[in-house]
């Protein structure tokens, strides 16, 4: 079959052959390097995902636990009720604006609602108490403060309330 090709078109066939083989070769192996450039690109933006979500966890790990939220809770509870019993103590009302910054930093603000209605919802009776110069179901006095985390109630305060009808001193039922 190849007996009436000379031996010198064989040659240029076999080079033309070999040129595009070369050049397939070529273009194979430039697509090889782009595909794993890209699996490398793809690699890295999955590493860094993983990355962001493993430092999202482990920041959400930390809040479920409140650790330093219990600490800066408990102190900011020791000296709410210290400034509710001197509240007129200078140093007291700039201390606690200071305090209050800090918990606004966290996102946190605390329950003290003297004098304001009775709210199930951000408020525990504790007792209640009879006092005619204040109004009824008011709170009276914060036993221990509540606090508020991002509008939602995260501890409910601890109050006495005013009932006119209060007799033994008992939390009342309805509250």
């Amino acid at each position: 079959m190849f007996g009436f090709l000379s031996k010198r078109d064989s040659e240029r066939n076999l080079e033309k052959i070999l040129s595009e083989i070369s050049s397939v070769r070529s273009f194979l192996e430039e697509q090889l390097q782009q595909m794993q450039r890209q699996e490398r690109r793809r690699q890295t933006a999955l590493e860094s995902i993983l990355d962001s979500q493993n430092r999202t966890l482990d920041v959400l790990a930390r809040l479920e636990r409140h650790e330093p939220l219990d600490a800066l809770m408990a102190l900011a509870e020791n000296f709410a009720l210290t400034f509710l019993s001197e509240p007129e103590n200078a140093a007291s009302q700039v201390l606690f604006g200071k305090l209050t910054d800090l918990l606004d930093c966290f996102d946190l603000s605390l329950i003290m609602d003297v004098n304001e209605a009775f709210d199930p919802e951000r408020h525990e009776a504790c007792d209640v108490r009879g006092d005619r110069s204040k109004q009824e179901n008011s709170v009276i006095e914060i036993v221990r403060p509540g606090f508020l985390r991002g509008g939602h109630v995260l501890r409910c305060a601890t109050v006495i309330v005013n009932r006119y009808d209060a007799a033994s001193g008992d939390a009342s039922e309805e509250l």
